[in-house]
């Protein structure tokens, strides 16, 4: 096997201490981020469960809009039934003069 020269051997002792620097900055990185991920974790998780229920109250509030909507218009066909009704009824009033009523009392008693 061939020996290294000084200046390889310069070299590889360089690279090992690159190779070392980098590996606390690595080391680093992932020690904060772990300490991040540790600390925000459970908020985060608190923040994600809130909009969850906030979106379960929404829901349920469309629901019940929905449904009040829904006896809205069972209603309010009702009460167009009712208003159809009472229009008839004043129109056929404003038409049943008492001297229409006089004349259709003539005709059935001849009859």
């Amino acid at each position: 096997m061939k020996q290294l020269t000084q200046a390889e051997l310069q070299n590889i002792e360089h690279a090992t201490k690159i190779l070392n620097a980098h590996e606390e900055t690595v080391e680093r990185v992932v020690n904060k981020t772990e300490d991040l991920l540790n600390t925000y974790g459970p908020i985060m998780r608190t923040y994600v469960d809130g909009i969850s229920e906030i979106q379960q109250i929404f829901t349920g509030v469309v629901v019940n809009i929905i449904r009040s909507s829904d006896e809205l218009k069972i209603i309010t066909n009702n009460t167009q039934r009712i208003h159809d009704f009472v229009s008839a009824v004043i129109k056929l009033d404003a038409i049943l003069t008492p001297s229409l009523v006089e004349k259709l009392s003539k005709l059935v008693s001849k009859e």
